[in-house]
């Protein structure tokens, strides 16, 4: 099967060739053109399938932006759990240092670590900020 523009001086005929065997089993070719019509529709359903690609991108993408947002929201809330834990930790141990010397020696534990380590807690996430925040 061959399709070949037609020589109509009209833009939208489109000439197409078919086989068609006779009678004699000589075959002769049969020139049909499309309809305007025919050729607005399939341009339609052109339109509408490459819509329904676009919609299925544009979802899939919007998806994965959401689930990597609430991953990251659960590594957030997590990280705010732990530093419950490391506060109640640090919160022990200045109890026991003040049962056994009467003082608990945390500031001067956070400024030991603040110039070993050069980094300063800022308190931004501890769980009573986060719960007033969120």
């Amino acid at each position: 099967m061959h399709s070949i523009l037609s020589r109509d001086p009209t833009p939208a005929l489109i000439a197409t060739r078919f086989p068609v065997s006779s009678a004699n089993t000589k075959t002769t070719l049969v020139t049909t053109t499309m309809d305007p019509q025919v050729i607005s529709s399939l341009i339609m359903g052109g339109s509408t399938i490459a819509a329904t690609i676009l919609g299925s991108a544009a979802a899939l993408l919007i998806g994965r932006k959401i689930g990597r947002r609430q991953n990251l929201e659960e590594d957030l809330n997590q990280a705010v759990r732990d530093i419950r834990f490391l506060l109640a930790v640090e919160e022990a141990h200045c109890e026991r240092n003040k049962a056994r010397d009467n003082e608990s020696f945390k500031n001067r534990t956070r400024s030991a670590v603040r110039e070993a380590v050069g980094a300063d807690f800022s308190g931004r996430f501890t769980p009573g900020n986060w719960k007033e925040a969120h």
